[in-house]
């Protein structure tokens, strides 16, 4: 009977996570995409006290600065 208990709770605590189930892009990748870097940065700007330091926002934002400086310092070609 406690083998069944240890197993739903472990299964029910697997099920809680919190993980995002979206795959990590690079800022390279976001640089090549730049509505999907858009998109997140809006959607992490939306909600910066839960997505704020999350890989993919990060990374959208320091695609972003690359991307506005790149003119300046021709760094994007």
């Amino acid at each position: 009977m406690s083998r069944w208990v240890l197993v739903l709770v472990v299964a029910i605590a697997a099920g809680c996570t919190n993980e995002a189930t979206e795959p990590v892009q690079t800022v390279d990748w976001y640089l090549a995409h730049l509505p999907e870097m858009k998109a997140m940065r809006e959607k992490c700007g939306n909600n910066p006290g839960e997505l704020g330091k999350t890989p993919n926002c990060l990374n959208a934002e320091q695609a972003f600065i690359k991307y506005r400086l790149a003119p300046r310092t021709g760094t994007l070609q």
